[in-house]
Order: C-alpha cells, then structure tokens, then sequence
C-alpha cells in the first residue's frame, strides 16, 4: 500500500486512507510499512521498529519511535543550525550569518520535529548597505523532497513575487 500512495494523487491517497480508517474502525488490524514518517505519524496509533529482523521498539509513542528511527544514537542527531564561517555570501547589502530552527523561545532544536509542534525560523545576517530592493526567503521540504511551506518576503505586491511550483 505503501509504494501505491507514493504514485497517487492527492484524491486518491485520501480515498485510500478513508478506506484504511474504516477497515480500522471496524475493530480490525491494519499493518502498515513505510518508511514515511508523516504518514505513519498520522495513520498509526502504534509502532513496532525493526532492526536486522528482531523488534526493538513496539509502542504507543510515534514520536519517540520516529525520533528513535531516524536518530539511533545521539552521535546521529544533526543541528539545525547553519553558520556562514568564513566569507561565504559575502555582499555589503545582505549577508546571511546563521539560521536555525527554534522553538517559540529561540532555542535550537534538532531538526527532527514531530508535525504537531510549532517551529520558529530564525535567520540572522548583517547589512551594511541598505537597498529597497532586498528580498528574503525560505522553503521547507520533507523527505520526499516535497514543499509543504514557503515564506518569501519583499516590498513588491503579492502577483510580483516568484513563482514557485509545488509536488
């Protein structure tokens, strides 16, 4: 079923997870693997991670078992956070310094985050020219190399800006 919704459309994986839901509802097992997380995140009520064939973790808690998947060990577990040593960028009207990902009260966070939590974006950067015509964005993607957000930001009206297109 997996490998099905990677190939569906948008009205067919959710014709697909209706089917799954009411199959469930009716007291039934539904076994579900993939490798997508969001998915599993939102279709499953409990997760069983494998390792060389043998269970490691069957729980209740999908974000745990998500973080515990995609970051076994602590040596694993990558910053969200970007620096620009050196003079990478280098432009007297806009140069970037660091951005990361944070929580409401600016402390980094590590760039795995459950889809329920709120994420602040945090770009820092020294001008030392201003020009109207600075403009500043981002685009978040997941895994499947899918944009499920953007922010762009400029002086110009909203038609003006650059067209970006989405999976």
């Amino acid at each position: 079923m997996d490998e099905v919704l990677v190939v569906g459309d948008v009205e067919f994986q959710k014709k697909c997870f209706g089917k799954v839901e009411a199959v469930a509802s009716e007291g039934r097992t539904v076994l579900f693997v993939s490798h997508n997380m969001d998915v599993i995140e939102r279709m499953c009520k409990r997760c069983i991670l494998l390792e060389r064939g043998r269970v490691i973790q069957n729980s209740s808690s999908m974000n745990q078992t998500i973080r515990d998947y995609l970051f076994p060990s602590v040596e694993e577990v990558q910053s969200s956070q970007w620096m620009n040593d050196g003079n990478g960028f280098e432009n007297p009207w806009f140069k970037p310094c660091t951005f990361f990902i944070s929580d409401s009260f600016a402390t980094r966070l590590s760039n795995s985050r459950p889809n329920d939590q709120d994420i602040w974006i945090q770009i820092e950067g020294s001008i030392d020219k201003q020009d109207p015509a600075l403009e500043a964005g981002y685009l978040i993607h997941n895994e499947e190399n899918v944009t499920p957000y953007l922010s762009y930001f400029n002086d110009h009206k909203v038609p003006d800006w650059p067209n970006y297109s989405f999976r």
